[in-house]
């Protein structure tokens, strides 16, 4: 029973000291280009045909842009 809590003991105290080595700083991100403050990420999908039967083959398009005013 003594060895069982010794572990629970040293588990705890290893959680503690990984919380306050991941929670020490705050996160940052680097603003490249110099001037970009905000995100306006538009996501459009698109496909080759409204009416899909079984069998067939359905083409989609993905594109995205996050090319805004301060973004």
């Amino acid at each position: 029973m003594m060895a069982r809590g010794a572990r629970a003991a040293g588990f705890a105290a290893s959680a503690a000291v990984l919380l306050g080595t991941f929670g020490a700083a705050p996160a940052g991100a680097d603003q490249i280009p110099p001037g970009c403050d905000s995100n306006s990420l538009t996501l459009t999908v698109t496909k080759d045909r409204t009416l899909v039967r079984n069998g067939d083959v359905s083409t989609y398009t993905v594109a995205v842009a996050n090319d805004e005013a301060g973004a």
